[in-house]
């Protein structure tokens, strides 16, 4: 009962499949699992036992099938990693312990799992042994009367409430098919009286055991046999029940009626045996045998025993057996209680207890031989089942990866080879030691006094966590164990597992590490930043100073290294970047991988608000030197943010948020470099975000309006196109100039959709003046694209399908760039230029001459205009230097082709220069402002408009 009590208390979860033979086709079942692979999986033992693991869904079938290969080939599994399924679909990842057994010549998988998503809390109490010791003897005792040779029944209430095999077999039905229905429907109605009149006694107070006979009947109601009943009363929920034995003696009846008319002298043996009687010849052939022996050996009667049986020995599982007991017979005279294995008729085997003699006639020759046969198959297979559990049980404790002792008086009386191996010993070695021998000094006491108080009975935690030593006196293993106190042949013992949970214990540190770093760098990540950030908050909330700063850093060119080196490089300019940051600040500092190419560095324990700064422009040194990533040299800088910590800081999302603020404001400034935070920056963003939320709904509201500013030839001052201008109609602010939120919608990619709308509205209102104006048959259109719309993809299609639904001639549609779009991917702006003029529309060079002007690029690419910018045109009526500007624009134009349009033009002085430098176009206030399209359409009909 011991190893009983360690296996069903193991922590473990322990189960034992019986394998499939060689070449098989069977699949492993679960014969036996303990109390906490029951509790673990969420399984009954009735929904366990009998079934497979991939049957139930437990356990995946590849995954399965790999560890059994495994297992046959090496034998044992030790620490596998598996995964298992509860009953209720969650996972449960474990380490799986495994090794072949063999009992009773099959062969068995025996599997220890130890559960790794939560701690084990096994409880050892003395109430769940007796529960199970109870459970054990309430199955053995089912199993008894489920395979009584007699039928068995419970009446409660008039209704069977059960009936075992034997029973309902008698009368040609199964128990389901008796169970719940009256016990008189089986009773034969001449026999009603009888029974009626016995419970008439049984509710006047008369509780005697009765026993009688009745007729009952058959299944097809007509058929009757003769019944021998045994039963008593009993009180089952308060009302009058009964419970008894039933014996179908119509055979036997018969039986002894025939033997008295044949053989008086037989009579009352063979009337009144309970067991099987027969007299047989020497040479195997029965003479007589009575219906009890019939019935052992599976047939009707003895008659047909006799007729059917030529030979004894067909009875015997083994037929040499029988002429070993006739010569123990013929030695001796006689046999007792010898136990043989036999076969019944339908080949399945039984246990008899067989008691014979030798009967000799006068010539002292063997006449025959007479005995009896007792069926003990019963009392076998529970000898036989109680032996294969403490085999099973014993086995069990003996392999389990699980550490099992028994301690008495504090000495160690029973380990098995798992607690010994996990602290170096051997089984003997460690047996007979003291606790106190494989307990550190540092935990003695603690020991010391769990021990006395358990000796006391005063309450000490079952189960507790603690370090062991290590046969070498210098390891330490870290258990846990569960320990309980039993009575073992009238002693206390104490009884209890240790489970090694060392690896465990480095695999959480490990997990907890994984957890809380970057896996790239190794630096702590976003999570336990956040956590030290917040210590640092609270731990700085009364001071007057900041003793605190968080640095938010940016790599400025690693977009740059990740897209013409790759990827690879990219992480491993991170990693180098990462070790140089821990040489910028103090060994109390923490650096962490924010995301991306960012970092965030808190400063802690500072002395006085400089102390951040000193840190960022040691980084900002320290990055000045180039890394050396395989055969590149590369040159990397750095944005920097600083958020000094205040009292006023109620969250660390609001230090972060500010230093990422810091950030862009330095990067903004030029990059590399930093930027203290301060409050007009965060009213900044905040503004800048009010703007880029109305922008969105803006967009959604129909709140833009596109304005028309006409462009006249410098001859004859008619107007010969408009450029189209963007205008926001604020619902609160009033119309707004593209310079108040334009650079916002270019940054958020707002300006993609925007753009694309000025191109559609602008288009299509220029196609419906050509065709409702006969002096603006040729009137052309300008529309300025942005950097991004320039870049992007669907560049040509976007344009394209603005002339397909607009109608509006190619030609009419002039698409201004700047010179920028040439300075990032020139490759890719020759491609978009060389795209739209496949189109038919004209491209014209917005702002020439204000910035890097390339001389190559107006030879090369299929540039139409050139557009002087308003900075030349102002004064150069009145500068000579721009005047000669001017007119190099002009001529450089005409020599390449190329037309020029004037912008800003104010004055009469302005437009008389253009005219005698022969510009060909002009656009500004002398001629009108940008206006609404109903004020164009007015300008284009020669009405008078008021500005």
């Amino acid at each position: 009962m011991t190893l009983v009590h360690a296996f069903d208390d193991s922590p473990t979860l322990v189960s034992l499949m019986r394998l499939p033979a060689e070449g098989g086709v069977s699949m492993d079942i679960y014969v036996d699992v303990n109390e906490r692979f029951i509790a673990t999986l969420g399984y009954s033992r009735e929904q366990l036992l009998g079934h497979t693991p991939t049957e139930l869904g437990i356990w995946d079938p590849m995954e399965r099938a790999a560890v059994l290969e495994q297992i046959r080939q090496l034998g044992v599994l030790n620490n596998a990693p598996v995964t298992l399924r509860a009953a209720d679909g969650s996972l449960c990842p474990a380490l799986l312990n495994a090794e072949l057994v063999t009992l009773d010549g099959h062969q068995y998988l025996l599997t220890l799992l130890r559960d790794i998503s939560t701690a084990d809390t096994p409880e050892i109490v003395r109430r769940e042994a007796a529960e199970q010791a109870l459970q054990l003897s309430e199955e053995k005792y089912r199993t008894l009367v489920d395979h009584s040779q007699d039928g068995v029944f419970i009446t409660h209430d008039g209704n069977y409430t059960y009936v075992n095999k034997t029973y309902a077999d008698m009368l040609g039905y199964t128990p389901e098919q008796m169970t719940g229905e009256a016990f008189l429907k089986f009773i034969a109605p001449e026999d009603h009286g009888k029974i009626n009149e016995i419970w008439n006694k049984r509710r006047a107070g008369q509780w005697e055991q009765t026993a009688y006979e009745i007729n009952l009947l058959k299944s097809d109601g007509v058929a009757r046999i003769l019944a021998s009943v045994r039963s008593g009363p009993i009180m089952l929920n308060g009302a009058l029940s009964s419970t008894g034995t039933i014996r179908d003696i119509t055979a036997e009846r018969r039986t002894q009626q025939a033997l008295f008319q044949a053989e008086q002298s037989f009579r009352n043996i063979f009337e009144n045996a309970v067991v099987g009687m027969y007299q047989s010849t020497p040479d195997g052939h029965f003479i007589k045998a009575n219906q009890a022996l019939a019935g052992i050996l599976g047939y009707e009667s003895p008659d047909d025993l006799i007729r059917n049986l030529p030979d004894i020995r067909m009875v015997y599982a083994d037929p040499d057996e029988r002429v070993q007991v006739l010569s123990g017979i013929e030695q001796q005279g006689q046999a007792r209680n010898a136990e043989v294995r036999m076969r019944r008729r339908d080949g399945s085997p039984i246990w008899v207890s067989l008691s014979a003699r030798v009967v000799r006639n006068s010539a002292n020759s063997v006449a025959h031989f007479e005995g009896s046969i007792y069926d003990i198959t019963a009392q076998k297979a529970a000898e036989q089942a109680l032996q294969r559990s403490e085999q099973r049980y014993r086995l069990l404790v003996d392999h389990s990866q699980v550490g099992v002792f028994i301690n008495e008086n504090g000495r160690y009386t029973y380990v098995n080879n798992a607690f010994a191996t996990m602290l170096g010993y051997s089984e003997a070695e460690l047996t007979h030691l003291s606790y106190r021998d494989i307990f550190p000094p540092e935990e003695l006491a603690a020991a010391d006094t769990r021990f006395e108080k358990r000796l006391r009975g005063e309450e000490v935690p079952d189960n507790y966590e603690s370090s062991l030593l290590h046969k070498d006196k210098r390891t330490r293993v870290i258990v846990t164990q569960s320990i309980g106190i039993i009575e073992l042949e009238d002693r206390k013992v104490m009884i209890g597992t240790v489970r090694d949970i060392t690896d465990q214990k480095r695999f959480e540190a490990e997990l907890h590490h994984n957890a809380n770093h970057d896996p790239l760098t190794g630096l702590p990540n976003r999570t336990l930043f956040i956590q030290r950030l917040s210590q640092a908050m609270e731990q700085g909330r009364h001071r007057s100073t900041p003793s605190y700063a968080v640095l938010f850093v940016d790599l400025d060119s690693f977009k740059v290294v990740n897209d013409s080196l790759g990827h690879a490089v990219g992480d491993q300019l991170l990693i180098e970047v990462a070790k140089r940051l821990k040489q910028c600040v103090g060994p109390w500092d923490t650096i962490a991988r924010h995301g991306g190419d960012e970092f965030t560095i808190l400063v802690d324990q500072m002395e006085r608000p400089g102390d951040a700064v000193e840190v960022a422009e040691r980084i900002q040194a320290e990055l000045l030197h180039p890394l050396q990533l395989g055969d590149n040299e590369i040159y990397t800088n750095s944005s920097i943010g600083i958020a000094t910590g205040n009292p006023q800081y109620l969250t660390t999302d609001e230090v972060l948020r500010d230093a990422d603020t810091a950030m862009y404001q330095a990067k903004a400034a030029g990059k590399a470099g930093y930027v203290v935070f301060d409050q007009t920056m965060h009213e900044r963003a905040r503004a800048r975000l009010q703007l880029e939320t109305e922008l969105r709904q803006a967009l959604d509201n129909g709140e833009f309006r596109v304005y028309y500013q006409p462009i006249v030839a410098v001859a004859d001052q008619r107007i010969t196109g408009f450029e189209a201008l963007l205008r926001w109609q604020h619902p609160r602010r009033g119309l707004l100039l593209p310079e108040e939120f334009l650079h916002v919608a270019e940054e958020t990619g707002l300006i993609l959709p925007i753009g694309w709308w000025v191109l559609h509205k602008a288009c299509r209102q220029v196609h419906a003046w050509r065709k409702r104006y006969l002096d603006a048959k040729s009137l052309t259109i300008s529309v300025n694209l942005a950097h991004k719309q320039f870049m992007h993809t669907n560049l040509a299609e976007q344009i394209a399908s603005a002339l397909q639904e607009t109608l509006l001639e190619p030609s009419a549609l002039h698409l201004e760039i700047t010179e920028t779009i040439f300075l990032e991917s020139p490759g890719v702006a020759e491609t978009r230029l060389q795209q739209i003029k496949k189109l038919g529309a004209r491209l014209h060079l917005d702002d020439f001459g204000t910035g890097y002007s390339s001389l190559s690029y107006l030879s090369a690419l299929p540039l139409d205009t050139l557009k002087i910018d308003r900075l030349f045109i102002a004064d150069a009526h009145i500068n000579p230097k721009h005047a000669a500007m001017v007119r190099t624009i002009i001529e450089l134009a005409r020599d390449l082709q190329m037309d020029t349009v004037a912008e800003g033009v104010e004055n009469e002085a302005q437009i008389r220069l253009l005219k005698q430098l022969g510009c060909q176009y002009a656009q500004g206030f002398l001629f009108a402002p940008a206006l609404e399209s109903r004020a164009a359409e007015q300008r284009l009909s020669g009405e008078e408009v008021q500005i």
